[in-house]
């Protein structure tokens, strides 16, 4: 998964299609300063497999790893802050957005540390859905 090209495999096959529009996509979030190229080099390093030797477990189970998986990053992301009064509203929505990244800042070593339980709580469950196959 390192090389650039055929990096994308679903189910063994590989999708070409796809990969070029992940790949588009993320060059669209990099020009927008949503990603960094930091970002996209320690997404590269992550071992995302939940089971060195694959997984033998039911479809209910790897459907519920596959929500797990989606799920278990989570971030502070900033809504689009709006306000309905005419006069104040301009002076809120000013100061909810300067103080967002203050919130950000405090809350990211706690965020961090969701981050790594949510991994290692779907590893766990992936191993021991591995072992019990029911």
């Amino acid at each position: 998964m390192t090389n650039t090209s055929n990096w994308l495999q679903i189910c063994g096959a590989h999708d070409q299609a796809l990969e070029n529009e992940l790949s588009s996509n993320v060059q669209n979030k990099i020009k927008e300063n949503e990603f960094s190229e930091d970002n996209v080099y320690y997404i590269k390093k992550l071992d995302l497999s939940l089971a060195k030797e694959g997984l033998e477990i039911s479809d209910d189970r790897l459907d519920m790893l596959r929500q797990l998986c989606q799920l278990w990053y989570v971030d502070l992301i900033p809504r689009k802050i709006t306000s309905h009064r005419k006069f104040i509203g301009p002076i809120i929505v000013a100061f909810k957005k300067a103080l967002f990244p203050l919130i950000r800042y405090f809350l990211k070593d706690f965020i961090s540390q969701q981050r790594k339980f949510n991994s290692r709580a779907i590893s766990l469950f992936a191993d021991l859905a591995n072992h019990k196959k029911s």
